[in-house]
Protein backbone atom coordinates (compact mmCIF):
# COMPACT_ATOMS: atom_id res chain seq x y z
CA UNK A 1 0.00 0.00 0.00
CA UNK A 2 3.07 2.60 0.51
CA UNK A 3 4.01 2.19 -2.73
CA UNK A 4 0.15 2.39 -4.17
CA UNK A 5 -0.42 5.37 -2.60
CA UNK A 6 3.36 6.75 -3.73
CA UNK A 7 2.82 6.00 -6.86
CA UNK A 8 -0.64 7.91 -7.02
CA UNK A 9 1.08 11.17 -5.25
CA UNK A 10 4.00 10.65 -7.59
CA UNK A 11 0.91 10.82 -10.54
CA UNK A 12 -0.96 13.24 -8.25
CA UNK A 13 2.03 15.23 -7.89
CA UNK A 14 2.49 15.19 -11.84
CA UNK A 15 -0.81 16.39 -12.81
CA UNK A 16 -0.31 19.09 -10.04
CA UNK A 17 2.56 20.58 -11.71
CA UNK A 18 1.10 20.22 -15.34
CA UNK A 19 -1.52 21.79 -13.88
CA UNK A 20 0.07 24.80 -12.71
CA UNK A 21 2.34 24.67 -15.67
CA UNK A 22 -0.01 25.50 -18.00
CA UNK A 23 -1.84 27.89 -15.71
CA UNK A 24 1.47 29.64 -15.52
CA UNK A 25 2.06 29.41 -19.12
CA UNK A 26 -1.53 30.83 -19.45
CA UNK A 27 -0.69 33.56 -16.95
CA UNK A 28 2.20 34.24 -18.67
CA UNK A 29 0.88 34.29 -21.94
CA UNK A 30 -1.99 36.68 -20.70
CA UNK A 31 0.25 38.70 -18.95
CA UNK A 32 2.58 38.93 -21.77
CA UNK A 33 0.01 40.15 -24.32
CA UNK A 34 -1.68 42.55 -21.59
CA UNK A 35 1.96 43.94 -20.45
CA UNK A 36 2.81 44.06 -24.21
CA UNK A 37 -0.27 46.37 -24.81
CA UNK A 38 0.35 48.51 -21.53
CA UNK A 39 3.90 49.17 -22.63
CA UNK A 40 2.66 50.51 -26.05
CA UNK A 41 -0.16 52.17 -24.83
CA UNK A 42 2.35 54.12 -22.79
CA UNK A 43 5.09 54.31 -25.24
CA UNK A 44 2.82 56.33 -27.46
CA UNK A 45 1.49 58.14 -24.47
CA UNK A 46 5.12 59.20 -23.65
CA UNK A 47 6.14 59.43 -27.59
CA UNK A 48 3.65 62.39 -27.91
CA UNK A 49 4.48 63.88 -24.97
CA UNK A 50 8.08 63.82 -25.09
CA UNK A 51 7.62 64.97 -28.89
CA UNK A 52 5.63 67.67 -27.79
CA UNK A 53 7.63 68.79 -25.12
CA UNK A 54 11.34 68.94 -27.22
CA UNK A 55 9.09 70.25 -29.60
CA UNK A 56 8.22 73.35 -26.97
CA UNK A 57 11.71 72.96 -25.65
CA UNK A 58 13.38 73.74 -29.33
CA UNK A 59 11.14 76.39 -30.01
CA UNK A 60 12.40 78.00 -26.69
CA UNK A 61 16.08 76.94 -27.40
CA UNK A 62 15.45 78.75 -30.94
CA UNK A 63 14.40 81.62 -29.76
CA UNK A 64 16.59 82.34 -26.80
CA UNK A 65 20.05 80.97 -29.47
CA UNK A 66 18.71 83.52 -31.79
CA UNK A 67 18.28 86.43 -29.47
CA UNK A 68 21.80 85.48 -28.53
CA UNK A 69 23.07 84.99 -31.97
CA UNK A 70 21.91 88.97 -32.67
CA UNK A 71 23.08 90.10 -29.63
CA UNK A 72 26.75 88.58 -30.19
CA UNK A 73 26.22 90.27 -33.91
CA UNK A 74 25.78 93.57 -32.96
CA UNK A 75 28.28 93.68 -30.23
CA UNK A 76 30.86 92.38 -32.89
CA UNK A 77 29.21 94.80 -35.18
CA UNK A 78 29.69 97.38 -32.77
CA UNK A 79 33.14 96.84 -31.90
CA UNK A 80 34.36 96.31 -35.61
CA UNK A 81 32.63 99.21 -36.84
CA UNK A 82 34.00 101.49 -33.62
CA UNK A 83 37.58 99.61 -34.42
CA UNK A 84 37.64 100.53 -38.58
CA UNK A 85 35.87 104.48 -37.30
CA UNK A 86 38.59 104.72 -34.91
CA UNK A 87 40.94 103.25 -38.02
CA UNK A 88 39.37 105.89 -40.57
CA UNK A 89 39.72 108.80 -38.12
CA UNK A 90 43.26 107.83 -37.82
CA UNK A 91 44.03 107.50 -41.21
CA UNK A 92 42.25 110.35 -42.12
CA UNK A 93 44.85 112.43 -39.52
CA UNK A 94 47.77 111.44 -41.09
CA UNK A 95 46.77 112.56 -44.49
CA UNK A 96 46.04 115.92 -43.35
CA UNK A 97 49.12 116.11 -41.55
CA UNK A 98 51.11 115.24 -44.32
CA UNK A 99 48.90 117.31 -46.73
CA UNK A 100 49.30 120.56 -44.45
CA UNK A 101 52.58 120.06 -44.02
CA UNK A 102 53.12 120.07 -48.24
CA UNK A 103 50.88 123.09 -48.39
CA UNK A 104 53.45 124.52 -45.46
CA UNK A 105 56.32 124.03 -47.71
CA UNK A 106 54.47 125.03 -51.10
CA UNK A 107 53.68 127.89 -49.31
CA UNK A 108 56.51 128.67 -47.74
CA UNK A 109 58.33 128.41 -51.67
CA UNK A 110 55.61 130.35 -52.97
CA UNK A 111 55.76 133.22 -50.76
CA UNK A 112 59.30 133.41 -51.78
CA UNK A 113 59.39 133.76 -55.07
CA UNK A 114 56.22 135.81 -54.77
CA UNK A 115 58.83 138.55 -52.65
CA UNK A 116 61.59 138.03 -55.42
CA UNK A 117 58.80 138.77 -58.22
CA UNK A 118 57.54 141.80 -55.80
CA UNK A 119 61.09 142.88 -55.71
CA UNK A 120 62.06 142.17 -59.10
CA UNK A 121 58.77 144.17 -60.00
CA UNK A 122 59.89 147.05 -58.13
CA UNK A 123 63.43 147.27 -59.10
CA UNK A 124 61.77 147.20 -63.06
CA UNK A 125 59.30 149.79 -61.92
CA UNK A 126 62.30 152.31 -60.77
CA UNK A 127 64.17 151.37 -63.60
CA UNK A 128 61.52 152.14 -65.43
CA UNK A 129 60.11 155.21 -64.28
CA UNK A 130 64.47 156.38 -64.44
CA UNK A 131 64.09 155.70 -67.90
CA UNK A 132 60.98 157.34 -68.51
CA UNK A 133 62.58 160.49 -67.00
CA UNK A 134 65.66 160.56 -68.99
CA UNK A 135 63.11 159.61 -72.41
CA UNK A 136 61.34 162.78 -70.68
CA UNK A 137 64.31 165.20 -70.06
CA UNK A 138 65.63 163.87 -73.80
CA UNK A 139 62.84 164.78 -75.19
CA UNK A 140 62.56 168.43 -73.46
CA UNK A 141 66.14 168.79 -74.54
CA UNK A 142 64.89 168.17 -78.18
CA UNK A 143 61.83 169.83 -78.02
CA UNK A 144 63.93 173.19 -76.76
CA UNK A 145 66.42 173.00 -79.42
CA UNK A 146 63.50 173.20 -82.35
CA UNK A 147 62.26 176.34 -80.68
Amino acid sequence: MDQELTQYLGQMEGRVVDSLTNQCENIEKRMEGHVTAQCESIEKRLEGHVTAQCESIEKRLEGHVTAQWESIEKRLEAGIVSSLKAHVTEECEKVETKLLAEFWKWGRNADQRIRRVEFSDTTTVDRVSALEERVFTLERRVAGSKD
